[in-house]
């Protein structure tokens, strides 16, 4: 779209339209590297983002946002605040409440069929609607509240599972949506999860009204062996997207699977097997999100990867750590959270959000609790020399010079994918533990 605008000798752009091109080069900056800046754009890549930011938000403020009907401009709108949360969370979680009267304005929320519209803007809408919620869910997560969207504000249904370009605006008839991959499963793969976990409860909060236990695990263990069946069984691990896909929608329910479980974790009544089973998936779940931001086939899509916080887990591993002693087990989780706990204060994430300012006090207490351990354990101990202390909470006269510990990976341990076809093809109830298969034929 893009090349074509491009093309023209001068081309005329409708406000709306170029409020949509501005959001994408906006996003496309915010997803490169800061060297893929300087040899494309040849400028800093802070600067980019700057001058980008300004150019989005000039064209949305003239293309009149909230009181237009052009979805053109409620898309760009969405796709600006959606990498927006990076540097500014807090303006983004306001500025979606904005989003979301436009829409109901607009009655996105309303599904076409309903409405009389053709396939195509049928589809379209949809995707508009559900990628809302998203963005919705996402900044109320950085912003520890709730959700501004509930399940019965609306009726849109989730998108149809069909590649984008098998959709036309001269459609009559949609073509029956294929199981496995395409351009949008990750986003109906979210929808799903959004609906059937998040909208129905599952969340940290131990007062909230919530379905009996062994209810929720049913939901949970039914939506994952659905997910698994429908879409992540039929794709293609060996093309990196998909790979990718499929290990997010994994990391995704097994996030699902620990807020389930803690949410059954009452003082005095879990017993320590559940406990460390609980601590030893949310250990594995920050292990393989770290390892997804490094692999080099998909690094391209790093910054969909980031995009994916595993702040609470993080925040029970940190808890976990106070408690625990020394031991391996404790040692790989110190390492793994410390590891993507540097990367968010590298990225300058939300600083001054409130989840961040509970995990850098849950990070302090970790890093006390440690150092007091070794201490016992060997004399008096530096921790700032050995451990990948976040520099918020050092003092300026003990600065951290060594660089976050790199994640160790043997890859001639299981974590290979001689098993990889066996177990995509079992027709085995899904484990949530099993998450062995994760690391792929890409590494």
């Amino acid at each position: 779209m893009i090349h074509d605008v491009c093309k023209q000798a001068k081309p005329k752009r409708e406000i709306a339209f170029e409020s949509l091109i501005q959001a994408i080069c906006f996003s496309a900056i915010v997803s490169a590297t800061p060297e893929q800046c300087m040899s494309i754009l040849g400028r800093d890549r802070e600067v980019c983002i700057r001058n980008s930011r300004l150019a989005v938000e000039q064209t949305l403020k003239r293309a009149n946002l909230t009181g237009t009907q052009d979805t053109q401009v409620l898309q760009a709108a969405v796709l600006f605040l959606l990498c927006l949360r990076w540097f500014d969370s807090r303006l983004a979680w306001a500025q979606t409440a904005i989003v979301i009267r436009v829409a109901q304005r607009q009655r996105v929320h309303r599904d076409g069929q309903f409405c009389g519209l053709n396939p195509f803007n049928t589809e379209m809408r949809r995707r508009l609607w559900w990628h809302i919620c998203i963005l919705d869910m996402l900044c109320s997560e950085d912003e520890g509240t709730d959700t501004q969207i509930r399940p019965e504000m609306f009726d849109t249904k989730i998108p149809s599972n069909i590649d984008i370009d098998n959709l036309a605006p001269d459609l009559n008839i949609l073509s029956p949506a294929p199981s496995g991959f395409t351009d949008i499963t990750l986003c109906i793969i979210q929808c799903e999860m959004m609906t059937n976990l998040f909208w129905a409860g599952i969340n940290l909060n131990p007062d909230s009204t919530q379905s009996p236990m062994p209810e929720r695990e049913s939901v949970l263990c039914s939506l994952a062996t659905r997910i698994e069946e429908q879409y992540l069984r039929e794709f293609d691990l060996n093309i990196p997207i998909q790979w990718l896909t499929a290990v997010i929608a994994r990391l995704s329910l097994s996030k699902a699977r620990v807020v389930s479980l803690l949410n059954n974790s009452k003082p005095g009544e879990v017993p320590i097997a559940t406990n460390d089973e609980i601590f030893q998936m949310a250990v594995e779940i920050v292990k393989f999100a770290n390892l997804i931001q490094k692999n080099e086939p998909t690094a391209r899509w790093a910054w969909l990867c980031k995009s994916y916080k595993q702040r609470h887990t993080v925040a029970f591993i940190l808890s976990e750590l106070c408690i625990r002693p020394i031991s391996a087990e404790t040692d790989q989780a110190w390492e793994l959270a410390t590891e993507m706990y540097n990367q968010w204060e590298k990225e300058g994430y939300a600083q001054d959000g409130v989840l961040q300012t509970t995990l850098s006090r849950l990070m302090e207490r970790a890093t006390i609790s440690r150092t007091r351990k070794l201490e016992s354990r060997g004399g008096r101990h530096d921790y700032r020399a050995s451990l990948p202390v976040p520099r918020s909470i050092v003092q300026e006269s003990y600065p951290v010079t060594a660089p976050p510990p790199e994640l160790d990976v043997d890859h001639s341990s299981t974590l290979g994918l001689e098993g990889m076809d066996d177990l995509l093809d079992e027709q085995s109830p899904f484990t949530f533990s099993a998450m062995d298969w994760l690391v792929g034929p890409l590494l």
